[in-house]
This record gives structure tokens, C-alpha cells and sequence, in this order.
């Protein structure tokens, strides 16, 4: 035993009252050997050991708390201390998961509680065979004041860990109300009912002048539908208008349709078919019922349209034959996932085929059989269909659509950099892509991906978030009974979304939600760990490989556009982008898209014209002439990995050291 241990034990049993014989050294008996015996008389005893008489507990007390006052510290195992002594003042724990070192000396010291009045002493067991050891950091130990008797059970009790905070607080105040954005239905104008009712696709009766080359841009969107119809002979465009509406509502169709007796209809008469889209880009979830509402839903919308413009311009092409193309926008970032793609194609032929049925309703038993046809041949058999064999179908991805229509939209400058960053929200996804942009032979634009991501982090789904979370912690407070609707009710049909509150908070007067931190929020690691991850660790990182010049990012252009981009949460992107603490070169631009010079688009502003842009860019767009495929394909979803932190700057989550 070293003499500072030596000394500090003497020390202790002097002021304890334990008298030491001379000429003997305090010696421990060998753990193993202690054990053993200990277990056999156990054994055969069946009995536990007494405890110390009162005296030698008290002695037992002191002589503990007189070896804590002179450094001596100790852990306890099993209600057993085992002390390793390394040199003078330098007391560690010892690795009990593995043999000790032959240079440690130990000295096993037993601990037995304060009896308390009225109280049965607790006896802890004799050490067994086995002696573990735990490896712990030197620390300097805890001294206890004098008075002070260590109770090792309540330090066992010590070692587990606290109960942990509930991250949020709920707060009810007077009524409780729902937020009119969730329940009130908006009401959009009268229906255009123009002359021609579309279902005949040409005005010319015998003589032909002149043919043309006509092309319908149908961005069907989660919410609404939008349609621009271009020529390209004359160089012009025109966006459709569908009801009497002011401004841009006038534009957009709620993507609902209504079954009734007579058959499909864009009237309220019946039951509304919603959720139109979604259901179609989920392969498992697009059975025959689905794809015949929403093929029955686009013939109308096919018939408004070519209603309105054969009315709108009947003296231009009243002796013009008409070759009609129609674009449908592609719910992904490229041309990968072929089964979607065949299966919008076949939608757009469908919807065409059954747009020019005789019936001014559309029968569900017609629309079943069209659609059963198209199940079972391919899409090149399918469009052999004679009614149909003069009309072109086509599918383009809608953000490559987008960045064409923007690109006509702006005077091109071929000695800048024409890099550009857009982040298109819409209802049900986000579609962000980094891409370059070049004039060809003939001046013809094209443009190439760095990157480009579509996710599901659109409003709808957000908004599906919100109403989960809200659900969970309405139910473990047991206050869902309070709520005056069911929540079901408030997850509305994406075909309603005119709108949702900025905040969780904001969506039930007289509840208050107090968080205690924002990871508690559910708002905020929506933002975080799926639409900025998305923007910032997926697109931006994709376009960061392909970009040689850092450069090129600095006063970036940025492009948010789409009808989610009106909210605050998503608006948060712009100020995210403006630079980074760790990159002197990360500094983007917010920009707005200018109206086209060749789109007729009346009454719609500046700062409106982005509703209509993947539209304008579906008709005008030369699919496969103009659109180059990323060079690295990029999946639709990817699922969330927490961000670990940068070694070289210690940034969290993203990145840009290079």
C-alpha cells in the first residue's frame, strides 16, 4: 500500500476511535477469497450477516467520512467502494470489465446507511466472486461536509437519468374556434361559357388558307389548373380564362370535378371528386377510378379551352386548319420514372379522346371505357386511335417547363454568366434546380441542370403535417373532445387550398401552443430537416459538384415562384440565401419573372405572373429540342439524414468549404 494512502488510512481510524496494534500494517483481505467464503456461509446459512453492533456502525460512519476529508475518493459498486490508489492525491475508478493492473492497489470498504429512528436498517449483501471494475475520467472527488453520511442507495438512484421536460405547453383561453382559412369554402366566379362548346376542333367548313401548329399548355397542378394556348406561326400566347373572377383567379381552375347523375361535370351538381393529381403520381395509389376522374376532369378542361380560343379568334382561323399539340406538365424533375411518364401520356390522350364525345355531360360508363382501353395497350397503340391520330401528345417535366418560359421572358445577355437558382412551391410539391442557360444555332435557348430536386413540401403537405401533429398532442392532453371540429374536417382537399395560416399557432383561437424549444416546433423542422434540407443540402450541394467556379454563385439570381412562395414559411428561403458566414461567395438574389411581351394575359400583374409561367413554357416549349437531362440523375425522394458537423469549420448540417 503506498504510504500517502497508508498515512491518510491511519489518519482516519486515529480520529475514528480505531485503535491500530504496532507493528501491523491495515491490510485487505483478498477479494476473491472474502467472496468466496462470504457465498459459502451464505449457502449454508441461508441467512444474510448481521449487521455491526450501533458502535462499530457509528465508527464505521466516521472512519468513512474521515477518509473522504483526507482525498481518499470512492465509487460505489454493488453497495461495495473499491479505491485505487496511483500516487500521492490521485485517485481513480477502476475498470471493472476488465482484470486489473498489478500495479493497483485496492482496498474494499463496506458502507452501511444511517439508521434512522423508526427505521429498519438496510444491510447490503457481501461482495461475490465476481468483482467488476468500471472505467471512469480522473476527477477531482466531491467532498462532503462532516456532518454529511453517504447513503449508497440513494447514490445508485442518482445514476438514472432525469425525466425529461415535455417540449411543449398547451393553454386554453375561453372558446375554442377554428381558423376561417380552414373551414370557410372560397368562392370563385361564374363559370365561362363561351360560344363554341370545344368539342369540335376546327371552325373551317371547306376551304383551307393556311395550317397551323397549335399547342395547349395544361399545367395541372394539386390546386388548380392553369392553360396557356400558343401559336407559334403568328408568335403569340394566350392564357385562358375560366370564370368571371378579377385578376389572376380568373386563371385558375380548383382541380376538383363533379360526379352526378348525368356524368361528369364542372358544376356543383353531385358528388366532387378532389385530390386529383396526388393520387396520381403514387403508382400503388392510381387505380382505375382515380385515372378516369381525372381524365373525365381534363376533357372538360380540354373543352373550355379550345372552346374559348375557336370563339375568342373564330374570324383568324375560320379558314385555317388547326394541328393540335397538347403538353401536359410532368410532376417530376426528369424523364426517368418511365411508368409515370407513360401514364400522364395516356392521360392526356384519354382526356382528348373523351373532350370530343357528343354528350354535353360526360357519362361515367364512357369515361370507364376509354379508360379501361388505355390500361391495356401501351401509350404508341393507344394514340393509333383514328379520332385521335392528328392530335401530337406529349409530356415535359414542369420545372423544365418553367425555366423555359422564364427564359423567353427576359432579354438574354450572352457574355453574362446565365447561371440561375428557381424554387417553384406549388400545393403538394417543391421543385428547386440550379441549371445554366446558352443560346444555340438559330439563337435557340437552351439550358442544362447542375441540379434538380422535387419533393413533397408543398403547402398541402405541410398542412397534413400540422393537423397530425395537432392530432398527437390534442389526444395525450386529452383535450381533443374540446375542439369543435374533427380534425379530419380541417385537413382540407387540396383543391381548397386558397390558403393556411403562417403558423401552427394561428390555426385554433382561445389554444395557445408555448414551445420550449424550437425542436419541439413542429414548423420548424418541417422547414428545416425537409425544405431547406432540400434547397441548401440536396440541390445546392448537386450543383456545387458540377459548378468549377465558386464564383459563379455570388449575386446568383433566385427565383421564388409558385402560389406556396406567397407564404412567410416558405419566403424564409430568400433570407436563408443571402449568404452564409462560411462562404464569402454564397450570396443569391431574389428576382421576380417578367410577363412575356408575346402573352396576352389581361388584368394578371407583374408579380403575378408566375401562377401562369409553367403553363406559358408547356406551350412553347420544343420537348427534346431545348431540354437537356441532367448529367447526374437525381431521385424524386430521399429520405432525411441528420446533419453532422463540418471538421474543417464546424458548420452544422450544410456545408460550403469546398
Amino acid at each position: 500500500m503506498g504510504n500517502s494512502l497508508h498515512d491518510a488510512l491511519k489518519a482516519a481510524m486515529q480520529k475514528a476511535g480505531i485503535s491500530l496494534p504496532e507493528g501491523k500494517k491495515h491490510q485487505a483481505q483478498p477479494q476473491e477469497k472474502r467472496g468466496n467464503n462470504t457465498d459459502r456461509e451464505n449457502a449454508g446459512s441461508g441467512n444474510a450477516p448481521k449487521p455491526l453492533p450501533p458502535q462499530a456502525q457509528q465508527q464505521e460512519q466516521s472512519f468513512c467520512g474521515h477518509m473522504k476529508e483526507a482525498g481518499v475518493g470512492a465509487v460505489q459498486f454493488n453497495k461495495t467502494r473499491i479505491l485505487e490508489s496511483r500516487g500521492p492525491g490521485a485517485q481513480q475508478e477502476i475498470n471493472t470489465t476488465a482484470p486489473p493492473k498489478s500495479s493497483a492497489k485496492r482496498v474494499v470498504i463496506f458502507e452501511y446507511p444511517v439508521v434512522k429512528k423508526e427505521e429498519k436498517a438496510i444491510v447490503p449483501k457481501q461482495p461475490t466472486t465476481k468483482v467488476e471494475t468500471v472505467t471512469a475520467k480522473q476527477q477531482q472527488p466531491t467532498q462532503p461536509k462532516a456532518s454529511e453520511t453517504v447513503n449508497p442507495v440513494k447514490e445508485q438512484r442518482t445514476d438514472s437519468l432525469p425525466p425529461q421536460p415535455v417540449p411543449y405547453t398547451i393553454e386554453i383561453e375561453g372558446d375554442i374556434t377554428a381558423n376561417p382559412l380552414l373551414t370557410a369554402t372560397p368562392k370563385m366566379g361564374n363559370l365561362l361559357i363561351p360560344e363554341s362548346d370545344g368539342r369540335n376542333e376546327q371552325l373551317h367548313t371547306t376551304k383551307v388558307d393556311d395550317e397551323r401548329e397549335v399547342v395547349i399548355g395544361l399545367d395541372f397542378g394539386t390546386a388548380c389548373v392553369k392553360v396557356v394556348i400558343s401559336d407559334k406561326a403568328s408568335g403569340k400566347s394566350f392564357a385562358i380564362p375560366f370564370s368571371d373572377d378579377m385578376g389572376l383567379s380568373a386563371y385558375l381552375l380548383p382541380s376538383r370535378v363533379w360526379l352526378g347523375d348525368g356524368g361528369y361535370s364542372l358544376s356543383e351538381q353531385g358528388v366532387p371528386r378532389r385530390n386529383l393529381k396526388l393520387s396520381l403520381m403514387i403508382a400503388h395509389a392510381c387505380n382505375e377510378d382515380c385515372f378516369a376522374d381525372a381524365a373525365a376532369f381534363l376533357a372538360l378542361v380540354v373543352r373550355r379551352s379550345r372552346g374559348w380560343f375557336l370563339s375568342q379568334y373564330a374570324d383568324s382561323y375560320k379558314k385555317i386548319k388547326i394541328f393540335w399539340k397538347l403538353t401536359l406538365g410532368l410532376p417530376a424533375a426528369t424523364y426517368e420514372d418511365k411508368d409515370l411518364v407513360e401514364r400522364f401520356k395516356k392521360l392526356a390522350a384519354s382526356a382528348w379522346l373523351i373532350a370530343g364525345l357528343e354528350s354535353a355531360n360526360i357519362p361515367k360508363e364512357i369515361v370507364k371505357q376509354v379508360c379501361r382501353k388505355a390500361h391495356e395497350k401501351d401509350f404508341a397503340r393507344f394514340s393509333e386511335n383514328p379520332e385521335i391520330s392528328d392530335t401530337i401528345f406529349s409530356v415535359a417535366p414542369e420545372l423544365s417547363a418553367q425555366l423555359y418560359g422564364f427564359l423567353t421572358s427576359t432579354k438574354f445577355d450572352e457574355q453574362a454568366r446565365n447561371i440561375f437558382m428557381m424554387v417553384d412551391v406549388g400545393a403538394g410539391t417543391v421543385d428547386s434546380s440550379v441549371f445554366y442557360a446558352t443560346q444555340g444555332r438559330g439563337k435557340k435557348l437552351q439550358f442544362n441542370f447542375c441540379s434538380n430536386i422535387v419533393e413533397f413540401n408543398g403547402v398541402a403537405n405541410l398542412h397534413a403535417e400540422r393537423i397530425k401533429w395537432l392530432r398527437q398532442a390534442f389526444t395525450a392532453k386529452d383535450i381533443l373532445k374540446q375542439i369543435p371540429l374533427d380534425l379530419d374536417t380541417l385537413a382540407t382537399s387540396t383543391d381548397k387550398l386558397h390558403g393556411v395560416p403562417e403558423k401552427i399557432d394561428d390555426y385554433f383561437h382561445g389554444i395557445e401552443l408555448l414551445f420550449r424549444s424550437s425542436e419541439g416546433n413542429p414548423d420548424h423542422m418541417f422547414y428545416e430537416k425537409r425544405l431547406k434540407y432540400q434547397v441548401l443540402a440536396k440541390t445546392l450541394k448537386g450543383a456545387r459538384e458540377k459548378v468549377t467556379e465558386l464564383s459563379d454563385f455570388a449575386g446568383m439570381p433566385l427565383y421564388l415562384c409558385g402560389g406556396g412562395s406567397r407564404m412567410k414559411f416558405y419566403q424564409q428561403l430568400e433570407q436563408d440565401l443571402l449568404s452564409h458566414k462560411n462562404a464569402s461567395w454564397f450570396c443569391f438574389q431574389p428576382k421576380k419573372l417578367e410577363i412575356p411581351e408575346r402573352l396576352d394575359v389581361p388584368g394578371v400583374r407583374k408579380d403575378e405572373f408566375d401562377r401562369l409561367s409553367v403553363a406559358f413554357g408547356l406551350s412553347v416549349l420544343d420537348v427534346g429540342k431545348y431540354l437537356k437531362q441532367p448529367t447526374e440523375p437525381h431521385s424524386r425522394s430521399e429520405p432525411y439524414q441528420s446533419p453532422t458537423r463540418c471538421p474543417w469549420c464546424n458548420a452544422l448540417g450544410v456545408c460550403y468549404c469546398g
